[in-house]
């Protein structure tokens, strides 16, 4: 039987995909987002034209369990629909470049989490882990680059500051344009 995708994520909707906020949104900073539009995985700015938009494509049949969620799960392949102009689809493969075949994609597996700023209703943080290797997608904010790495090495920290070298959380952040009274409740939280 094909099970329907998680309910909070709509196989009908483009995402940006985002790294996920750890502290409050910070509005002198601009924010980033995973692209492929140079034909790799890599941070760039969110609003750029071509590579930044991912519909989640659920595959039919697939579950996993996850003992941490204690739910099911559906594999999905990220498929990048604005990856250049002339609006062919490209999909995320195992070594983070891109494929056109979506046969040679990643598939993934989402493990939603709690902490998420929900600036955009619909708006969901994740983990994102590679089905084939088991490793997360992690971000270097600082460096403007994605890596996928061992769930142990995702937790490293800095020795002299102590804070997270990569961040293994993703916020999913639908391309919709929010209510007015919800972009006004968050001006108005910004400037409490």
């Amino acid at each position: 039987s094909t099970r329907a995708p998680p309910p909070w994520l709509d196989p009908n909707k483009k995402y940006y995909l985002g790294p996920a906020a750890r502290e409050d949104f910070d509005p002198t900073c601009f924010p980033q987002s995973l692209n492929c539009a140079a034909g790799w995985a890599k941070l760039d700015n969110f609003d750029l034209l071509h590579g930044n938009q991912w519909c989640f494509r659920f595959v039919g049949g697939h579950m996993v369990m996850d003992a941490a969620q204690q739910g099911e799960h559906r594999y999905f392949t990220l498929a990048c629909v604005n990856h250049n102009a002339s609006g062919h689809v490209s999909f995320l493969a195992p070594d983070l470049s891109l494929t056109s075949d979506e046969g040679r994609a990643e598939l993934w597996v989402a493990n939603q989490r709690a902490q998420c700023r929900e600036t955009v209703a619909g708006e969901v943080a994740m983990q994102l882990r590679a089905h084939s290797s088991g490793k997360i997608l992690c971000a270097d904010e600082r460096k403007q680059l994605v890596h996928l790495v061992r769930p142990q090495d995702a937790l490293a920290r800095s020795p002299v500051t102590g804070a997270p070298l990569l961040n293994d959380g993703w916020e999913a952040t639908p391309d919709e344009d929010p209510p007015e009274e919800a972009v006004q409740a968050m001006l108005d939280r910004l400037r409490a």
